[in-house]
This record gives C-alpha cells, structure tokens and sequence, in this order.
C-alpha cells in the first residue's frame, strides 16, 4: 500500500497548459476537502503571487460535488471536468474508478490565468 506522499508524488495531481486536476485516494467528501485545502495551502507555499498563477488559488471556494455517476476511469472523470467546469467556478469533484479497483476522486477544472 502506497503512503499518500508516494501516491501524491506519482499520481496525485495533474496540471495541463491551462487546466488542473488534483486526485485524492478516497471515495470521501471529507477527505476531498481535506486534501484540497492542503493543496492551496502548499500552492500559498510555493509562491507568493495572488492565486492567479494557474493552480488550486484560481478557484472559487467550495467544492461543486457531482454526485450523479462513478466514472469508469480517471481519463472520463478528467473529460467530465474539463467539459463540465467554467474558468474561476468551484472546482468540480466526480468519483472514478482507480486502476487499483478503488474509488477514489478528481477534483478541479479550468485553472488558466
């Protein structure tokens, strides 16, 4: 089993030209939320600009939850994202299917400056 900084560090978070999708290993709302907050608090870390630099800062606050449907694998829950979110929303979190048989989540969207 994976600690979640070796998890973080291989498949945790993935950043496009102009969007970003953060993976937490958990099928709780609890956890997304945890996960995310530390996210912006190291983004807040690693540079001191004011959230408009293309990461987890760009965002609204909250997490838009669409609860509908588990996508069958992490590439449908990104298209669902992408397609679904608008620049500077909430990020929207959908639940997939891991490779590792788990549910797990992706939360994000469109992150561009």
């Amino acid at each position: 089993m994976k600690t979640f900084s070796e998890f973080l560090h291989e498949d945790y978070l993935t950043e496009g030209g102009h969007d970003y999708i953060m993976h937490v290993p958990s099928d709780k709302e609890s956890d997304v939320h945890k996960h995310w907050d530390e996210q912006k608090k190291r983004d807040s870390e690693n540079d001191d600009a004011e959230g408009y630099s293309g990461d987890s800062r760009t965002f609204n606050r909250g997490i838009d939850f669409h609860r509908h449907t588990t996508h069958p694998n992490r590439d449908a829950a990104h298209k669902y994202i992408l397609d679904k979110h608008q620049k500077w929303d909430r990020p929207i979190a959908v639940k997939y299917k891991h490779t590792d048989g788990k549910i797990h989540h992706a939360v994000g969207g469109w992150a561009s400056t």
